[in-house]
């Protein structure tokens, strides 16, 4: 049986040494990816320890699957810390959620992480101002302009 015990950025996967080759191989290939670089021969990079078992846990989602598909039996152990929440965040100036935006908060509060890639004016900046009100408590954003962050607070 495969152990895994999930924290918050990184997960250990015990037992990991007992799985079929073919199966470890699979987990392997989903959790790299091939660095390449003008003048260096490209190199498949892994972001798995065989021999430790640790890994990032935004990659269970691939790993997960795959032991599922081949009948391996898995426990998850979820260590995670979870915030407290401290803040009562309000919208200011009575703006309603659409429903794809609602969609994309309730998802974000059942895993607690996602990217949200969505084009121009489509209320990414509302989605993230909801997600601080669901969760109330510090939240990191990563913006590409200064603006955008002002536009927030």
């Amino acid at each position: 049986m495969i152990n895994i015990i999930m924290y918050n950025v990184k997960s250990k996967i015990e037992n990991l040494n007992t799985l079929p080759y073919n199966v470890l191989n699979d987990v392997l290939m989903s959790c790299s990816y091939i660095k390449k670089a003008f003048g260096v021969k490209p190199k498949r990079r892994y972001l798995l320890d065989v021999k430790s078992g640790i890994t990032y846990t935004g990659l269970l989602s691939h790993i997960v699957p795959i032991l599922k598909k081949n009948g391996i039996v898995y426990n998850i152990d979820d260590k995670r810390v979870k915030p407290e929440k401290k803040y009562n965040w309000h919208i200011a100036n009575g703006f309603t959620i659409r429903d794809y935006q609602k969609r994309i908060v309730d998802k974000v509060v059942q895993t607690n992480r996602t990217i949200v890639s969505a084009c121009t004016s489509a209320g990414k900046t509302f989605i993230m101002a909801n997600l601080m009100i669901a969760f109330g408590c510090k939240c990191l954003v990563i913006s590409p302009k200064a603006s955008l962050s002002i536009q927030l607070r």
